[in-house]
């Protein structure tokens, strides 16, 4: 497909491409937007290829659906601190025991500094803020499953690094 017949694809596409972004987002206007252009660049880069493609419109909103999903997860991800604070010591605690409780933190904050990003992700979700497998799920859009799975990968790594 040229440039210019892409160009008029796009321009004609572009009032549908926007209604079918602002239904996904609830009406907002600024994603939408970001959609609409998003899908506008993929389809640019594919122009060589588009004439293999059945409907443009159908894959443009196809595109575009797909874009919204992209964009609805990476927004639902809460991006946490290295580290929750410090845990609090009991009352009367001996200095010897503070002591100890600080060395362990900082090997525990080390250790979870060390898990792969997605796994030290999923896992301080799950301690720091106590959200359970299907909030975590929710919140990331990988399914139970995943989650669960990046969960025991966690603790594993965790109770290897942690037992010596």
């Amino acid at each position: 497909m040229s440039n210019e017949a892409l160009t008029a694809e796009l321009m004609r596409l572009r009032p549908l491409l926007l209604r079918v972004a602002r239904r996904w987002w609830g009406g907002a206007s600024a994603e939408a937007d970001d959609a609409v252009q998003e899908t506008t660049v993929r389809l640019w880069q594919l122009r060589g290829r588009l004439d293999q493609i059945g409907s443009l419109e159908a894959f443009a909103v196809r595109t575009v659906k797909n874009v919204c999903v992209s964009q609805r997860r990476s927004q639902r991800f809460v991006e946490l601190s290295e580290t929750s604070g410090p845990l609090e010591p009991a009352d009367g605690a001996s200095p010897q025991t503070l002591l100890e409780m600080s060395e362990d933190e900082r090997r525990l904050a080390r250790a979870i500094a060390s898990l792969p990003e997605s796994e030290g992700r999923i896992f301080r979700l799950s301690r720091d803020r106590g959200m359970g497998v299907a909030e975590i799920a929710q919140a990331t859009g990988l399914t139970e499953r995943s989650v669960s799975a990046l969960l025991s990968k966690a603790r594993r790594r965790l109770w290897e690094t942690l037992k010596d």
